[in-house]
């Protein structure tokens, strides 16, 4: 923009030939102060800090950067139009301390943004641009919009051990409680609306990653559920928890482009198949033990005569709360009589107990049974005095796998029961202590009832305590045997049929989630 003014100093003309030398710098002054507030405010309106005008405020309302990466040196902006009209993008200004550094041209001449749409808008980064914290807005014909914070040398809202790509994290704060060094745990991470902004994130949470405390190291996770306008779950594999001490690690998110790297496999020690029910009795109130297979088979802990008192909550379960049963006729847990507890190809069942009492009678302390006394169905039980059988019933025959040791009392054991279609096993701590050819016909009229006999309210009652119930419509190989008795089995209505096998400590760590960073 140039200002062209003739000044005459006089010299020549006469009295009203010319401008006194004071007159005409004060003239010079005041044209140039008018040149540069009009130079000014122009520049503002489209590269400044501060940007004036109705219109420039609407693409300002209008758009969003959402994030950023980097291919080289190409810059990639993802810039999303939150507004009501078409805008076309055509710069990028770069700016560190209120300062424009940098105008950069739009690859191609400019971006046109529809409303809702999220388009990408490159340009080139300067090789001059050093190392450091910038602030970057995008500018179109109205003005300038969408400030977005980038670290040259990283992309996205980062610095030193920033995890590229990313734009915001938190620091998690897991705090160690049982005094053991913890190695490749598995954390449950909760995030809600409270400690979490879900806006920063894509909406299906694909880009959620978690990091090692170094910032950059990337750990095992898995997306158990996720609610944007709600309570979200993930678990994250971390490395090392040092005893009795705090581990830091990372949630990034606010990636536009990045694609979900949840892994159930990766996260967990194994996942086992065929889960029809799980009763993990960690409610502690009430009533009702809570099926977390995925099929919500209730169970409730009742009694069939008023007169007796139905099984107690006990807080000195194997993990956690469990159910005690103090050996008095008619209580019960009943789950019912789902058609889904009707296998016919394959069975397991396995429980945590822990006797307080045996008795020496034929059918003694039933654990889990769905037989009908008519010779059909099935049965978990203690047996002339606590041996460990397991046994399925076709109409005709009942075929026992039957333990030659039997347990004691105040000890807790792992009993499994398993049905191949032809052999039945039964394994006490893991070891397979008998087996028997058995063939299974159900009984689908009785209910699956833990604690005593399923036909009879008068018989096979046990007294202990049972923990951690599942059933399986297939026959468990060793292995998955070995990992329910040297972990834990965790299972979830968010996984349908599945156990998904991890550490466990007591007390488990607690995790604190951090303010965000960007």
């Amino acid at each position: 923009m140039c200002f062209f003014l003739k000044l005459d100093w006089g010299g020549g003309g006469g009295r009203g030939g010319g401008v006194s030398p004071v007159i005409a710098m004060l003239l010079l002054i005041v044209v140039a102060v008018a040149g540069s507030l009009i130079v000014y405010f122009w520049f503002t309106g489209y590269a400044g800090e501060t940007v004036t005008g109705a219109e420039s405020e609407e693409l300002r309302q209008a758009l969003k950067i959402e994030g950023s990466r980097r291919e080289g040196d190409t810059l990639v902006l993802y810039v999303r139009n939150i507004g009501l009209d078409d805008v076309t993008v055509d710069k990028v200004y770069v700016e560190r301390g209120g300062i424009t550094v940098a105008a950069l041209d739009v690859e191609g001449g400019s971006v046109q943004i529809e409303p809702g749409e999220v388009a990408e808008v490159r340009v080139e980064i300067p090789a001059t641009l050093q190392d450091g914290t910038y602030t970057l807005k995008i500018g179109g014909t109205s003005g300038v919009a969408a400030s977005y914070r980038y670290v040259s040398g990283v992309a996205g809202g980062g610095g030193v051990n920033w995890l590229t790509g990313w734009n915001y994290r938190r620091t998690i704060t897991i705090t160690e409680n049982s005094g053991n060094t913890l190695t490749n745990y598995q954390i449950k991470i909760v995030l809600t609306t409270t400690n979490f902004d879900y806006s920063h994130a894509n909406s299906d949470g694909s880009d959620i990653r978690f990091t090692d405390s170094d910032g950059t190291t990337q750990l095992s996770y898995w997306i158990e559920s996720w609610n944007p306008s709600g309570t979200s779950i993930i678990w994250v594999k971390v490395p090392e928890i040092p005893a009795n001490s705090e581990k830091k690690i990372y949630i990034y998110y606010g990636n536009p482009s990045a694609q979900s790297e949840s892994n159930v496999i990766n996260t967990f020690i194994r996942v086992i198949n065929g889960l029809i029910g799980s009763w993990h009795f960690d409610e502690g109130t009430g009533n009702t033990a809570h099926d977390t297979s995925g099929y919500n088979n209730h169970a409730l802990l009742t009694t069939d005569n008023p007169n007796y008192p139905p099984p107690t909550w006990t807080e000195n379960g194997r993990y956690s709360n469990a159910v005690y049963f103090d050996g008095t006729e008619w209580a019960k847990v009943d789950a019912g009589n789902a058609n889904i507890f009707n296998p016919t190809s394959g069975l397991s069942i396995e429980a945590w107990i822990n006797a307080s009492s045996l008795y020496s009678t034929s059918w003694g302390p039933m654990i889990v049974t769905k037989y009908g006394g008519n010779w059909k169905g099935y049965a978990l039980f203690l047996d002339n005095g606590g041996y460990p059988s397991f046994m399925v019933a076709d109409g005709s025959v009942w075929y026992p796998a039957q333990s030659s040791k039997a347990i004691s009392t105040g000890v807790w054991y792992h009993i499994v029961g398993t049905w191949d279609g032809s052999i039945v096993r039964i394994y006490v701590n893991t070891v397979l202590k008998a087996s028997t050819f058995g063939t299974l016909t159900n009984d689908p009229n009785q209910d699956l009832t833990i604690g005593r006999a399923s036909w009879d309210p008068v018989g096979g009652m046990f007294k202990g305590t049972i923990d951690e119930v599942r059933i399986y419509n297939r026959s468990l190989t060793q292995e998955e045997i070995n990992d329910l008795y040297n972990y834990y089995g965790y299972t979830t209505p968010n996984y349908l049929g599945k156990v998904l096998i991890r550490k466990y400590t007591y007390p488990e760590p607690t995790v604190i989630i951090g303010e965000e960073e960007y």
